[in-house]
């Protein structure tokens, strides 16, 4: 097997629909292991409807809950330097230039199972750490995570406990 890690790829619905379909790699898990000396496993993406090029990219070891996040650019199938940690949290595209991030990451923001108390608002441009806390728990909950809705005219932040 050349990828066992895997490859992310794309193709369009045209192509998709025929029996030769014709990909685009996109990343090559394998090649990014082996580069940064890391035991990497993608384990989600997540980016903004339409057609925006940055794409936060889920990254763990050995397939663990604790993640790496890392913008990478689909246009030029990169990544985008200074990813972040976050111990088994995530992270949602509000618009182009903002993220809600639910992490452990800060003083206090861990609940007992390590998972992320308290969701965030990061805008371009601001440090993590000064970046408000738009909703949080107890640190006897299970965890704290936060999704977007973009069916609505504006999009619309759930965050469940």
């Amino acid at each position: 097997m050349d990828n066992p890690r895997g490859l992310w790829r794309r193709t369009t619905l045209g192509q998709f629909r025929t029996p030769n379909r014709s990909w685009e790699i996109l990343l090559d898990i394998d090649q990014l292991a082996v580069s940064e000396g890391k035991d990497w496993l993608l384990s989600a993406t997540t980016s903004l409807p339409g057609n925006h090029s940055r794409t936060i990219l889920s990254l763990s070891r050995g397939g663990s809950d604790a993640v790496t996040l890392r913008k990478f650019d689909t246009e030029t199938k990169s990544l985008v330097r200074d990813g972040f940690v976050c111990q088994k949290g995530g992270a949602e595209w509000l618009d182009s230039d903002t993220l809600v991030l639910s992490s452990s990451y800060g003083m206090d923001m861990a609940i007992v199972s390590g998972y992320a108390r308290a969701v965030r608002l990061w805008r371009r441009g601001v440090h993590v750490d000064q970046a408000p806390v738009i909703f949080e728990t107890a640190v006897d909950r299970i965890r704290v995570r936060c999704n977007v809705d973009y069916t609505a005219a504006l999009p619309r932040k759930w965050s469940i406990r």
